[in-house]
């Protein structure tokens, strides 16, 4: 079967690169497209089933495919610009299958290509076994083990070239995984050399079985500990095997993921489609947004359903208990309380200082809940509280599980966010390229931070969803309300942006910020106010747009102020510090180094690549400060890295040089400075006392990268240079790459930690670490 591999994959290469030079289709050449005959024959066997037990299984189907695909791509007639162009793609795609055929099946290769590595059954009955946890040799030669104790099977005088080990195991109840230590003795060395290799093998994931190895001449030992996590897991081993050819792992994702930001940077750069304006491609782009917003939606709902509980989908949305957002709040408001009825012990009661989390050791409490006066409160916002939580409760009798109350808010927010870009585009760039448009679209869904709260779904990321959902709303009405514009302003728009920044306020104080931005922008547009539709002015207008502005947020801030000040006394005291969680917020004091480590963290951290799960992390350390600071064990890049595009900040003062005079400068700088670069930082600034945690990304990045794409899209306006503009949309290109790169292995990691979800960490191995 390998010659029939290296056949077909040369063939189909040669006639590849004939179809690719001559641009099209052609009789003349039938004899030069014979290689696509092998490719389509036995990507169909393939597909089929019919080489399911090859170790190339899928690699013909994907030489079918991209057969399919560039035959496609050459039947059309291009004019001559988008004829070079989609050649450009064809070699693209051409060359993604063959590294995917090639470097990315690097430890497949020796075992199924060199003569050397013969397959080798290693018989348990010939191992010394050693242990406490295993069963003795059954009559079918298969041992069992047991529990989180190790079982050592070691192996002498083996004798050959090792290139691979595959274990064949069978999982027994709920045991999802068994780690994997080798101990090898290959000519280079007299004694054997502890854990030269590692694997884990994961229940329902073939792949998982082979682990291969780089040794030198014939191995005379080998020693292989297994170990099972849990105390109550069990594994059969049915058969050890060394030279086991290992099987290619042909992904289909990882090479859609590449050729397509492949094919993405190559057709924004140079494809006639995209290097129209939006203005004139409205079509084109509208459909775009609506595409890129479907598939995060789709990838939203698959996310929350593959971390949701078991018990299907009526465990999904509701549940018996809740906690204190889902249950403990809804009940309170229920009976008329602004307390949660929750036994208070009498120990807590008399502690000295409650908030010291080492003083309520060995005394029952509920965490991280506001202790005060006696009394239990949440500091969490009420809005998803009354707007949610309670109706649903009131209209099923049950309790909202946090896993569908954060999808809801998610896909609210995805798809306000959506429509607030193309409104942004729409009304302020027209002018740039499609393409451009595009890609910061795409960049702004994938590093918005809701993510990271989707896949942790307790009632933190509950609250900063919720108030994710009622932001992007209130953007998107206050954009779309005429807002800048020259044309009538819309009261009811006007009136339903305000309400939603009362919303956010009242899901999570932290972004009441945002509404101090939103009354600045109201106060600069009082004056377009009296425009009617007809032309003429009609100054009453101006005070309805201004109660339009004012009321709903004020309405809803004071009813905030008054819930804060029945139970604590004062309108502006949320009672943040009457906490009962890590830290004592009662004594806990400022220090500035604590800001400049979030500002370091959430801005401009850059990823690290490691060759362990998830392979794109980042390391918190304190620099130094020498002091308390908490911090999720999760930790993503800056918005600098997740959004690339957020460099455009650093052409601030060019952008405002370029405005016409010194009102223009002021009217940017509080209409776009003050809401998308001075409330953000003041927002990082503010959680200094909350530690560090991903779920805050939320707030604030997508945000930012608003503002700095107006710098960016401003400039290229102005700019008329075709040699700058075509690097900024190679840029754009690429920072479309770097946001899926950086982004999605950070959001995966989070949300499947490798011991929590071992089956999904392994899959998601398969397709990022083509090493192992």
């Amino acid at each position: 079967m390998k010659y029939i591999f290296l056949i077909a994959l040369c063939a189909m290469i040669f006639s590849s690169v004939y179809l690719i030079r001559s641009g099209k289709l052609s009789r003349k050449a039938l004899p030069f497209y014979a290689g696509f005959v092998p490719a389509a024959i036995l990507g169909i066997a393939d597909l089929f089933g019919a080489l399911g037990h090859s170790p190339f299984h899928k690699s013909f189907m994907l030489m079918g495919a991209v057969t399919v695909l560039l035959i496609l791509l050459h039947i059309k007639k291009w004019n001559d610009a988008d004829a070079k162009v989609y050649r450009r793609i064809s070699k693209a795609v051409l060359a993604v299958m063959v590294i995917e055929l090639t470097l990315f099946q690097v430890p497949a290769l020796p075992t199924n290509f060199l003569s050397k590595y013969k397959t080798t059954v290693l018989h348990l009955s010939q191992a010394d076994i050693k242990g406490d946890s295993y069963d003795s040799i059954d009559q079918k030669g298969h041992v069992t083990i047991h529990g989180s104790n190790s079982v050592t099977f070691e192996f002498n005088n083996i004798g050959v070239p090792v290139g691979s080990v595959k274990t064949e195991a069978e999982f027994n109840g709920r045991t999802e995984y068994m780690d994997v230590w080798l101990d090898i003795q290959d000519e280079t060395v007299s004694t054997i050399r502890d854990n030269i290799a590692t694997g884990r093998i994961v229940r329902d994931v073939p792949s998982s079985d082979y682990i291969h190895c780089s040794m030198s001449g014939k191995v005379g030992r080998m020693s292989i500990e297994l170990k099972c996590p849990k105390d109550q897991d069990s594994v059969v081993i049915k058969n050890i095997m060394v030279n086991e050819p290992v099987p290619f792992h042909v992904s289909f994702i990882r090479f859609l993921i590449i050729a397509g930001l492949a094919v993405l940077t190559i057709a924004v750069a140079g494809l006639s489609h995209f290097q129209r304006t939006v203005e004139d491609g409205k079509r084109l782009f509208k459909l775009c947004v609506t595409e890129t917003t479907v598939v995060s939606l789709a990838l939203a709902v698959l996310m929350a359903m593959a971390i949701a509980p078991d018990g299907g989908i009526k465990r999904f949305f509701k549940t018996p208990i809740g906690d204190q957002m889902t249950q403990q709040l809804v009940e309170s408001f229920e009976n008329g309380r602004l307390d949660i009825d929750a036994r208070v012990s009498d120990s807590l009661l008399k502690l000295e200082n409650p908030y010291q989390w080492d003083a309520r050791d060995g005394i029952t409490y509920e965490w991280d809940h506001l202790f005060y006066d006696g009394k239990y409160y949440s500091y969490y916002g009420i809005a998803p509280v009354i707007l949610l939580y309670l109706p649903f409760h009131k209209l099923t009798g049950s309790f909202m599980t946090q896993n569908s109350a954060i999808l809801v808010f998610t896909i609210i927010g995805l798809i306000f966010l959506s429509m607030a870009y193309y409104t942004f585009i729409k009304r302020f760039f027209s002018r740039i390229p499609v393409g451009c448009a595009v890609c910061a679209h795409i960049i702004m869904v994938l590093s918005c931070g809701i993510w990271f709260n989707l896949c942790q779904p307790i009632f933190y990321e509950a609250a900063i969803g919720s108030g994710f959902a009622a932001m992007t709303a209130a953007v998107y009405f206050l954009l779309s309300s005429g807002v800048f514009g020259k044309e009538k302003l819309s009261l009811p728009r006007t009136a339903l942006s305000s309400l939603f920044f009362g919303i956010a306020a009242m899901s999570r104080p932290t972004l009441a910020v945002y509404a101090i931005s939103a009354y600045i922008i109201y106060a600069l547009n009082i004056k377009n106010a009296d425009l009617k539709s007809d032309g003429s002015k009609d100054k009453k207008r101006r005070v309805k747009y201004a109660l339009c502005g004012a009321l709903p947020l004020a309405v809803l801030g004071l009813t905030q102020m008054a819930y804060n000040y029945a139970r604590f006394g004062s309108p502006l005291d949320f009672g943040i510090q009457y906490s009962l969680t890590i830290n004592d917020f009662t004594h806990s004091e400022f220090h500035l180094s604590f800001v400049f480590i979030g500002f370091y963290y959430y801005l401009i951290a850059p990823p690290m690549l490691k060759s362990t799960y998830p392979f794109i992390v980042n390391d918190l350390d304190l620099f130094g400060a020498n002091g308390y600071y908490y911090h999720c064990p999760e930790t993503a890049a800056g918005v600098m890295f997740l959004a690339p595009p957020a460099i455009g900040y650093l052409f601030t003062r060019k952008a405002l040089r370029l405005l016409p005079d010194r009102r223009t400068r002021i009217r940017a700088i509080l209409g776009a400075g003050v809401p998308f670069v001075l409330m953000p930082l003041i927002i990082i600034a503010s959680i200094w006392e909350s530690g560090y945690a991903v779920r805050y990304i939320a707030d604030f990045a997508w945000e930012m990268l608003f503002g700095a794409l107006c710098i960016l899209f401003f400039l290229y306006d102005k700019y008329k240079n075709e040699i700058v503009r075509k690097l900024f949309k190679i840029f754009m290109a690429l920072s479309t790459a770097v946001a899926v790169i950086v982004n999605v292995p950070m959001v995966y990691g989070v949300m499947c930690p490798r011991d929590g979800r071992p089956v999904l960490s392994e899959l998601f191995s398969n397709v990022f670490a083509f090493w192992k």
